[in-house]
Order: structure tokens, then sequence, then C-alpha cells
């Protein structure tokens, strides 16, 4: 456990916590226990490559759209 005492706005954080945030957007809330910090999820970034190893290809789509465009003919 590391005790800050800050001197004016700014909060310096201990450089363990600093290196595991860095390069990171993260969320500051304050709750009655204390402050709470955690990085700022991207659900783009997240999904990315959820697909892979699956039975979806854009290949196998285009060609249900078509077969989709010659029923509706």
């Amino acid at each position: 456990m590391t005790i800050i005492i800050p001197k004016n706005e700014k909060i310096e954080l201990p450089k363990a916590v600093s290196e595991k945030f860095k390069g990171k957007k993260i969320e500051l809330q304050v709750t009655r226990g204390g402050i709470f910090l955690r990085p700022v999820e991207d659900a783009i970034r997240q999904a990315k490559g959820m697909l892979r190893n699956s039975v979806f290809s854009t290949r196998q789509y285009l060609k249900n759209k078509k077969a989709d465009k010659a029923i509706e003919q």
C-alpha cells in the first residue's frame, strides 16, 4: 500500500499503477469507500476477431444474399 499526500489538484499515482493504465482511458469513480479506477473498455476493439474460426464468412454471406435476391425475383 502506498500513501499519497496531494500537494495541489494533481494526484500522482504509484509507478506500478500508472504503468498498468499507461496509454489507456481510465474512469475515475469516487465511492464511499474511496476512489475507484478502471480502464474504459472500447466495445469495437473488444469485438475485433470475435468471429474468427466461426462458420460466418463474407463470401458465404454474399452467396446467401445473392440466393435471396434470386428467390425474390
